[in-house]
């Protein structure tokens, strides 16, 4: 019996570890268009080179008419199941405040190339920040990361060798371990943890943390937990669940117009 139960273990343990970037990372079930380009006033579309090959970002730039110089940028990672090709639309509200938009793409995502995983993610997230800060129509002082799920854990972490301005972080969880449980893996034996509590320990730049009260995939205890270990951090919940699209109600937009304006990154 207790050799049975030791072969199951080993059985698990190798399918955990085989199948877990795949449940984490569902880009197989995403089919994007081969040379999609949204219909974006001056919109830039970037690539970078990494070692199997290139990744995309779009620069969306902010309204003309917010004025002349260098602007904002905010750095946004969408959610695992998502593409970059998702959001110009839906992040239109931060280009009429004057703010560029990056939308960058994860290894093996869209038309990106390469396998995702949390070294690869993070390291492109660093250069897609030193690239975009060093443009002479950003104000690398107002560089603001907003990450949705996965990309709000990417964003985390992104912050232990990057600062940004200002941080949004959306429908996010303390870390990928707090998860495991729930789908039967072993926190020991995931490869990506995006360990959100550690980064946001030492983060001083402010906060803004929104969650849904009825999210089921990732339970509003972990905003509150986020809340408790960021030292500069604000909470705010909606009604509504993981994948409700707050983006489409004004209160999501007028919370983040104030935190942007409050803390000087919106002028």
């Amino acid at each position: 019996m207790l050799i049975g139960i030791g072969l199951i273990a080993v059985v698990w343990s190798v399918l955990v570890l085989a199948l877990q970037r795949r449940v984490i990372y569902p880009r197989g079930m995403i089919r994007p268009a081969p040379n999609a380009t949204p219909a974006v006033a001056g919109l830039e579309r970037l690539w970078m080179d990494t070692p199997p090959g290139r990744v995309e970002a779009w620069l969306l730039p902010a309204d003309p008419i917010r004025g002349d110089g260098p602007a904002g940028v905010v750095m946004y990672a969408h959610g695992n199941g998502e593409l970059i090709d998702d959001w110009p639309e839906a992040l239109e509200p931060y280009r009429r405040l004057g703010l560029n938009v990056l939308l960058v793409e994860f290894r093996g995502y869209g038309r990106s190339a390469g396998s995702p995983s949390e070294a690869a993610i993070i390291s492109d997230l660093a250069r897609w920040y030193d690239r975009i800060a060093a443009r002479p129509d950003v104000d690398a002082d107002r560089i603001v990361f907003h990450g949705r799920s996965l990309g709000a854990g990417a964003m985390g972490v992104l912050t232990e060798s990057r600062p940004p301005a200002a941080m949004i972080l959306e429908s996010a969880f303390t870390s990928v371990s707090a998860l495991a449980w729930r789908a039967g893996a072993p926190p020991f034996l995931l490869l990506d943890r995006y360990d959100n509590v550690r980064a946001l320990s030492q983060v001083e730049a402010p906060v803004l943390i929104l969650h849904g009260r009825d999210d089921t995939i990732v339970p509003v205890t972990h905003a509150h937990r986020l809340k408790q270990v960021s030292s500069n951090g604000r909470l705010v919940l909606y009604d509504g669940g993981h994948n409700d699209g707050f983006y489409l109600r004004g209160d999501y937009w007028r919370d983040i117009e104030s935190f942007l304006r409050e803390h000087g990154i919106v002028r």
